[in-house]
Order: structure tokens, then sequence, then C-alpha cells
């Protein structure tokens, strides 16, 4: 009996303890929960400050799924919402609060599309307001940091930096020989010249209908930024191919500014020290900086218009597409949302 009555009243210590772990795990993710919205206040904007820019880590099309894990581990701090970045812009054009804007460049994963929007946002700011202006700074600009920062008033960059363009390219790795040697026979039933996807498991090298549409879509794509970043720098198309095919990013920093592919060689602090000039402060510490995601919560970005026109409902679809569950584009989940607008006499 005796052992009984120490077993039993061992369960319950054990029972209680776990409930005791779980309620502290809950209070830890209300607490990282609160926190992290308390993020979302009001933020002061003051005079003569500056919308900052930060490529890096990823710019994504929509606010991704609330994880609270990463929200623990703060991993979500690393991603930036397209619509802020471009909401932000647009708003800051027509803000008097805003002095320009200044674009840090420290390695971004985004796509083009992404990347075009951003462009083309900070086009629209210099046609309406010209009397404010796009400052871009890198240690180093990647090539995809660089198409961004190309839209700028005038590029800065460290004096032993370095700037990346070297065009495009696309790679396919193929398995032919080795399911050989490991005796797995592929058969494949293909129709269509241009079916490429089988071809790592049945050919040995890549075939020349799979060539020339991977040539194709690297050519419009390279159109693309190569025509833009040339328009905005002030050079020939011939130019920016000519850095691409001599790997500037091995050449001295010096030879960037006779070749207009940035205006000045700075340190940071000097770079700092000419925003804090252009704002009318004489220390550094006093530069008055906004980022895209504070000043997304003091504007309202998300209204585009007077509200006079249609309404048009986004409905975002990203990553991989499956019928039942995942966490891209779930058929079971998007097509009754797709069918609701389609119902909805609000939505034109």
């Amino acid at each position: 009996m005796k052992k009984f009555f120490i077993s039993f009243l061992a369960t319950l210590a054990g029972i209680w303890f776990s409930l005791l772990l779980a309620i502290f795990g809950i209070f830890i993710v209300a607490a990282a929960a609160i926190a992290h919205s308390a993020d979302s206040s009001t933020v002061d904007i003051k005079d003569n400050s500056i919308l900052r820019i930060d490529l890096s880590g990823s710019i994504l099309d929509r606010q991704p799924k609330i994880d609270f894990m990463s929200i623990i581990k703060e991993e979500d701090k690393g991603i930036t919402i397209l619509s802020d970045i471009t909401g932000s812009i647009e708003a800051a054009s027509t803000d008097d609060r805003i002095k320009g804007i200044v674009i840090n460049c420290s390695g971004s994963a985004a796509g083009l599309a992404q990347r075009s929007a951003i462009i083309e946002s900070l086009h629209k700011f210099k046609q309406t307001a010209p009397d404010k202006w796009i400052y871009a700074y890198g240690d180093s600009y990647t090539q995809g940091d660089y198409y961004i920062a190309s839209a700028a008033d005038s590029l800065f960059i460290n004096p032993i930096g370095s700037v990346d363009v070297r065009g495009l390219s696309a790679t396919t790795l193929f398995f032919h020989k080795f399911l050989e040697k490991i005796g797995v026979d592929v058969q494949v039933v293909k129709v269509g010249t241009y079916k490429s996807a089988v071809e790592p498991f049945i050919l040995d090298n890549m075939s020349e209908p799979s060539r020339e549409q991977q040539q194709l879509y690297l050519d419009n794509i390279w159109e693309t930024i190569n025509s833009t970043i040339a328009e905005s720098r002030g050079v020939d198309v011939a130019k920016v191919n000519e850095w691409a095919d001599n790997f500037i990013f091995t050449k001295d920093p010096k030879e960037y500014i006779d070749a207009r592919i940035v205006d000045a060689l700075v340190y940071r602090h000097e770079f700092d020290q000419k925003l804090a000039d252009l704002t009318g402060h004489d220390k550094i510490k006093d530069i008055d900086y906004v980022s895209v995601a504070d000043y997304a919560k003091t504007a309202d970005i998300s209204t585009v218009g007077n509200g006079k026109g249609a309404e048009i409902a986004i409905l975002y679809a990203c990553g991989d597409i499956t019928d039942e569950s995942g966490d891209g584009i779930v058929a079971a989940d998007m097509v009754p949302e797709i069918l609701d607008l389609a119902e909805n006499d609000d939505i034109d």
C-alpha cells in the first residue's frame, strides 16, 4: 500500500509539473506575441527625417503566417514586405517630414518582379518630389541590389568595396549516368519538343530545344535589367554588357567613377556625415531615420487612389500548388476564396 501511495503521488506530481511547464510555455508565447504586437505601435516621425530602405534579408510579397517560434527566435526580423517598401516610398513623396531616401545595400533576397516594383516606386518618387533626394550606399553591391540602387540620384561605395554585375546564367544537373550505375531504368513518355523537365533522367547534357528556351528567357530578363541600369546611370546598354563581360567586381573601385558605375568612394561615417549635413544636423547620431516597416504604421499605404474608382481585391497566390494541404497555394482553401470574391457585389 505504501508503494502504491508513493507511486500515485509521484504520478500526480509529474502531472502537475507537466501542467506547470505547459502554462509557462503558453506564458512565454503570449509574452512574445504581445511584445511583437507592441512593435506595431505608432511611430513619431520628426521633421527632416530620412526614409531608410534596408536591402537585406528576404523581401516577400505578403506578411507570412504567424509562427510563434519564429517570433520567439526573432527570425521574422529579417523579413521586409514589398508593399511596405513601395507604399512608404509613395507616401514619403508627399510627406513634408521626409527629407529624402537612403538605400542601404547589404545583400537582399528578392525576385526580379519585386525589385522592378521598388524601382518603379523610386522613379515615381523622383517625379512627384523633384526637390527630394535618393542616395544609395553599400560596402559591396550584389547585382540585385545594384539594380535597385541604380535608380538613386547618387551611388556611394566603400573605397575597398565592389560592384557585382555579371549577367545571368542557368544550369541543369543530369542524373542519367548515375542512375545507370546504380541500376535504375527510367522510362519516360514525353509529348512536346520543349518538355525538358525529364531530360536530367534520360540525357547526359542539355538538348538544343531546352538550351533555346533557357537562353530566350535569360536574354529577356537580362534585357530588362541591363536597359534599366543603363538608363538610370546614363550609359549605353553596351556599356553595361561590358561591365558584365569584364567582371567589374574584380576591378579597382577607383575605376568605378570614370565608368559611371558609382558616383563616389566614401567610408560609411563619411556618408553618414553627408546625410547629417543634408538634414541640418551637426552630429551623425542626431539623424532621424525611419524604416519602411515603421513608416508603414504611420501612413495609410494600403489605400491607393481617391476611393472613387473600382474596388479591386488582391488575392495572393504564393508557393507550391497542392490540393488539400501545405503552406503554398492550397486549392481546397483558395478555390472557395475565389468563388466568394466572385459573388461579392462590393468587388468590381
